[in-house]
């Protein structure tokens, strides 16, 4: 995902031009919990999120939100 992808309401996750996009893992941890409670398969069906995408076991936390968004996951993009 590039610095200019957008989020699901078409605003963009972040505004870093170039380099890595560090956040905690705590966060990304947190976050992701709140996704999986939020993000049904009807949204997804509805077209407000792709369905989830796999990742290595290996991902780190924003890997996996991202992932789980449904949104395309490219290794090294961030560092958690």
């Amino acid at each position: 995902m590039s610095p200019q992808s957008s989020g699901p309401l078409g605003t963009p996750f972040f505004g870093v031009p170039n380099g890595p996009f560090c956040v905690s893992d705590a966060l990304t941890d947190y976050v992701e919990v709140l996704a999986q409670q939020t993000i049904s398969e009807q949204a997804r069906a509805g077209g407000s999120f792709a369905p989830a995408r796999q990742v290595a076991e290996t991902a780190g936390s924003l890997e996996r939100l991202v992932a789980f968004t449904g949104r395309a996951v490219h290794a090294g993009a961030w560092k958690n």
